[in-house]
Formats: structure tokens, sequence, C-alpha cells
């Protein structure tokens, strides 16, 4: 549990600095945080339980969720800030993994590597889809257009 905590404290963090460099206004880094932290607990939570798309689902649904909270209230933009929350939790130790295997001509690391890759994009991609379909029904206001 602790573990989990660390990870979600440093995503949270990883998000901000990256949204920083996105010229963010520093004012957004409110709701980026909290945001991100959500989001990664989420997604390592159950993708330390060994299910990566249902792990990319929940992060992308809690992240289209908090972000659509407060894009709701009228506070900032929707996809501005979206992006800089999924950050922590794209496949990057898949994709790393992926390249490292390719270099190395491991085909079959390679091949579970990419599966896990397009597994993670996918279930984060369709929670974003669900997340700010179930907002736009819940609240009645319709986010920005994708």
């Amino acid at each position: 549990m602790v573990n989990l905590l660390k990870i979600a404290f440093y995503c949270g963090f990883l998000s901000c600095g990256l949204a920083v460099l996105r010229h963010t206004k520093l004012q957004l880094l409110l709701y980026i945080y909290p945001a991100a932290f959500c989001t990664a607990f989420v997604f390592s939570f159950i993708n330390n339980a060994g299910y990566s798309f249902v792990a990319g689902l929940a992060g992308g649904f809690t992240a289209a969720v908090i972000i659509g909270i407060s894009h709701r209230l009228g506070r900032h933009g929707y996809l501005f800030i979206v992006i800089p929350v999924i950050y922590c939790i794209g496949p990057g130790g898949s994709l790393y993994k992926l390249f490292l295997a390719m270099f190395n001509c491991q085909w079959s690391v390679m091949v579970r590597q990419r599966l896990s890759v397009i597994k993670v994009a996918v279930g984060i991609w369709w929670g974003i889809l669900a997340g700010t379909a179930t907002m736009n029904k819940i609240t009645g206001k319709k986010s920005e257009e994708f």
C-alpha cells in the first residue's frame, strides 16, 4: 500500500512537471496534481494485479471524471488538462521493453510487449471516452469535443 502511495505521489509531480513544460498556467496545477494522484493510484493498483487493459480503462475513467468535475465548473479547458494527467499511466514500461526486445531481436518478448502497449493504450482511450460520456450524462453539460 505504501508503494502505491509513493507511485501516485511521484506521478502527481511528474504530471505537474510535464504540464509546466507544456506552458500550463501554474494555477491549473491545483487541478492536475490531485487528478494525476488518483489516476495513478487506481491504475497502479489494478495493473499490479496483472490486468493492464482494465487498469488503463479504470485510469482513463478516473482521469476523465475527476478532470470533468472541475472542467464543468468552468475552471479550465478539458483536453489541455486531461493530457498531462494521463502521462503517468501511459504504457511507458511496455514501450521500453518493446524497443529493447526489438534491438535485441527477441521476437517473442516483442510480441508480448506490443500487446501490452495496445491493451493499456486502448484501455486509457476507452476509459476517457466512458468517463466523459458519464460526466456528460450526469451533469447535462458537454465537455469540449474531441
